[in-house]
C-alpha cells in the first residue's frame, strides 16, 4: 500500500474492483475523535517494512542525487526496484532543454543538471543515452568533489573554523546550519570517493554526454 499511496494510486476499495485496492471504504467521521482514529488507522498501513514512515519532500529535486552519491561513497547497496524507480523519476522531471532544476517551479540550472546527470550515471545510465547527450557543458560542484570527479581546488572555501567565530552556525537558519556543518567537515578533510571506472568516466572531457567542456580541464583532478 505504501508504494501505491506514494505514486498517487487510489487505495480505497471500490465495489466493482474489490480486490484491486488496499483500504476498505468507511463512513465519514462525525467527531474529532472519530477523525483522529480514522487517520491513525490509515497511516498505520503506510509504515514501511523497515519500520519507518516515508515523508515526501515535494518541490526539491536535488535531494535524491545527494542520497545516491552518499550511498555510492559509503558503498550502501540499493534494491534493484528502488534503482529503477529512481531512474524513472529522474528521467520524468527532465526539462525540454535537456537540463534539470533543483526546485520543481524553476528553469534548468547548472547545479541541478550536474547533480542529476551524476545520479543517473550512478544508477547505471550510460553517457551515450539519448537523455544524457545534451548535457555537455554543464559544470559540477561540491558533490562532485566528494565523488572525486571535481577538484576541491575549484570550490569556494567552507571554513570549519566558522564554529569559533562570532557568526558561528548556531546563528544561522536551521536548514542552512544543518547543510553547512557537514559540508565544512567534508571540505576540511577533503573527503573523496575511491577512484573507480565510474569516477574515471565522469571525469572525461568533451565526450558526448560529458559533464565537462574543454575549458574546465584546469580544475579537474
Amino acid at each position: 500500500m505504501l508504494e501505491a499511496h506514494c505514486i498517487g494510486l487510489d487505495t480505497v476499495t471500490h465495489p466493482t474492483h474489490p480486490s484491486s485496492q488496499f483500504v476498505g471504504a468507511s463512513p465519514a467521521a462525525l467527531t474529532a475523535v472519530d477523525a483522529a482514529l480514522k487517520g491513525m488507522r490509515f497511516h498505520s498501513q503506510l509504515q514501511g517494512e523497515d519500520g519507518q514512515w516515508a515523508g515526501d519532500c515535494e518541490g526539491s529535486v536535488l535531494l535524491m542525487p545527494g542520497l545516491l552519491i552518499t550511498c555510492y561513497l559509503t558503498q550502501i547497496p540499493l534494491p534493484e526496484a528502488c534503482r529503477k524507480e529512481m531512474e524513472r523519476f529522474l528521467r520524468s522531471v527532465q526539462l525540454p532543454d535537456g537540463g534539470w532544476r533543483i526546485q520543481v517551479e524553476e528553469k534548468s540550472t547548472v547545479f541541478g543538471t550536474a547533480l542529476t546527470y551524476t545520479a543517473l550515471r550512478i544508477l547505471g545510465v550510460q553517457p551515450d543515452d539519448p537523455d544524457m547527450g545534451v548535457l555537455q557543458g554543464f559544470l559540477p560542484g561540491f558533490w562532485l568533489a566528494i565523488l572525486n570527479v571535481y577538484s576541491w581546488e575549484g570550490m569556494n572555501t567552507l571554513l570549519p573554523e566558522l564554529c569559533w567565530m562570532p557568526g558561528h552556525p548556531s546563528t544561522l537558519w536551521c536548514f542552512t546550519r544543518q547543510v553547512y556543518l557537514p559540508m565544512s567537515y567534508c571540505y576540511a578533510v577533503r573527503m573523496t570517493a575511491k577512484e573507480d571506472p565510474l569516477v574515471l568516466s565522469l571525469r572525461q572531457v568533451g565526450a558526448a554526454g560529458s559533464l565537462f567542456h574543454k575549458q574546465t580541464t584546469r580544475i579537474l583532478r
